[in-house]
């Protein structure tokens, strides 16, 4: 369940569950390497959003969460969350 859940303009939103921790690079930004479970598009302009998670019981232990716009070259991630 996504709750006031706020993002910038977008236009195809992602979002992702990943079995790696949340790291900080040299420049103080948090994020994840792997590219995770795609599991949803999200609607940036709906503050709240009921999500079904498909697979969860042959899913490896998750450790983040990430929205991120789908968009060619660079897919930037909007946010990322630990969780656990």
């Amino acid at each position: 369940m996504l709750e006031d859940f706020q993002t910038g303009d977008a236009s195809d939103l992602r979002l992702y569950l990943k079995t790696d921790p949340l790291l900080q690079d040299t420049d103080g930004h948090w994020g994840s390497a792997e590219g995770g479970y795609e599991i949803a598009s999200i609607d940036p302009s709906a503050p709240t959003q009921e999500i079904e998670v498909p697979g969860t019981w042959t899913m490896p232990a998750i450790q983040t969460l990430t929205v991120a716009n789908y968009v060619a070259p660079h897919f930037p991630a909007f946010g990322s969350a630990a969780l656990g």
